[in-house]
């Protein structure tokens, strides 16, 4: 272990070592959090601009069972998927989603008027999706028997209100198959691979600039994501890794110039949004708001803990980047455009809809920007990061490190002031 490490990346320096030892392990990884999850019956998980996808084997064995019991058309309460134009499939476990209640867009049309489900009411747990009954248990939604990852989904509002409590990261060895591959390479770049045990560290390297002030964190992972590039290595491994992560925790925040202002504003209304229908205002908002107002004081003490958890869920799961759709590099730029969506959609929704309470703003914000990000923007959204050379992507990120910054930069408490600032 390396004493001038965070404890993320001597987590996975200890992981590593046991890995050495006994090379054909998986691993599964979850966070646990304190105190223990307890479902609050609020319905809000049920309420989301997201999609509840199924199976289908569960639309073909359900279906049919729902819409009898219910006594109600089968396509009023599953709607199967359109394939995208490019021809691509979707996968097996995406074949239908559940529909939304006509009188109430956002709603899942089995909740009734108490906020519960009428599946789990009536004909029991068993019968609900599994995304349902696992529910805020998420993961990474991959079954690779090498890397497994688990943690709680900050739809709910459940979750929500214990994230400034702590979490602890837990794991469990699994024994590899023998078809399974003991070694597992990853991109870091187009040109460059990350050993297994350099994946483990770059994740505990990317946890530990979470304990940075929230204000730091994006210039930090742009260091650390620029120096690993600047090195023009075949394949990374920990010693490398270890150095990157020394030199991105002392990085520090550059002033924000009008040409970054720019880029990132043209790529966040162009790239990141498109002609998704529902955040049309938003995009027209984005594109002439002043974006380098900070965050209202009671919107950076709410948002900087929820940003952390969706970070922490975000990095250990590293979707794209286990199947290979994106390296570390452009990975790094989802996160980026994720949290700062998410940040600047809190700020639209105070001016647009001041009728909403604090919590139901960040609720309704993270719910947004996930569900276009990360179900409506994907697999769509992947071309447009793949396209990127490393310089663009470094390029972009550049411009949203400082814009990042503006946004959690507070003024220091006047003298005498017994307040603490969350987010300084």
């Amino acid at each position: 272990m390396s004493p001038l490490a965070g404890k993320y990346l001597n987590y996975f320096e200890a992981l590593n070592t046991q890995l050495r030892h006994t090379p054909r392990q998986g691993l599964h990884l979850r966070w646990q959090q304190s105190p223990a999850f307890a479902c609050l019956r609020c319905g809000q998980g049920c309420r989301t601009p997201w999609r509840v996808e199924v199976s289908q084997s569960y639309f073909e064995t359900w279906g049919p069972r729902l819409a009898a019991f219910f006594q109600a058309p089968l396509e009023t309460l599953l709607e199967k998927r359109q394939e995208p134009e490019s021809g691509s499939k979707f996968a097996p476990e995406r074949f239908a989603t559940l529909k939304k209640n006509p009188q109430d867009p956002v709603a899942c049309v089995f909740l009734n008027e108490d906020q519960l489900c009428r599946i789990h009411l009536e004909m029991g747990p068993e019968a609900k999706p599994p995304v349902c009954w696992q529910y805020p248990l998420n993961g990474s939604g991959m079954h690779w028997q090498f890397y497994l990852s688990e943690g709680l989904a900050l739809s709910c509002r459940g979750v929500g209100q214990d994230l400034d409590q702590p979490a602890e990261l837990k794991h469990r060895w699994l024994p590899l198959s023998p078809q399974a591959p003991p070694q597992v390479a990853f991109r870091f770049s187009p040109q460059g691979l990350l050993s297994r045990q350099a994946f483990h560290l770059v994740l505990g390297a990317a946890l530990d600039l979470l304990d940075a002030p929230i204000s730091h964190w994006l210039t930090r992972l742009e260091t650390l994501l620029r120096t690993a590039f600047l090195l023009r290595r075949a394949v990374y491994e920990p010693p490398h890794i270890r150095v990157l992560a020394a030199q991105a925790a002392t990085a520090l925040p550059g002033p924000l110039n009008a040409t970054e202002l720019v880029l990132a504003r043209d790529f966040l209304t162009t790239g990141a949004i498109g002609a998704k229908a529902d955040l049309q205002a938003f995009k027209h908002w984005l594109s002439s708001a002043t974006l380098a107002q900070p965050l209202s004081h009671n919107q950076a003490e709410a948002l900087a803990p929820a940003l952390k958890g969706w970070l922490q869920r975000q990095i250990i799961a590293a979707n794209h980047l286990l199947t290979g759709d994106l390296s570390f590099l452009q990975q790094g730029l989802v996160w980026a455009v994720e949290v700062i969506l998410v940040s600047y959609y809190r700020r639209f929704l105070a001016e647009t809809s001041p009728e909403l309470s604090d919590q139901a703003q960040q609720v309704k914000a993270i719910n947004q920007i996930y569900a276009h990000l990360v179900q409506d923007h994907f697999p769509p959204a992947i071309r447009i990061y793949q396209g990127l050379s490393p310089e663009e992507n470094l390029e972009i990120l550049a411009a949203l490190a400082p814009l990042w910054h503006t946004l959690w930069h507070r003024p220091s408490p006047p003298a005498g002031s017994t307040h603490i600032n969350p987010t300084a």
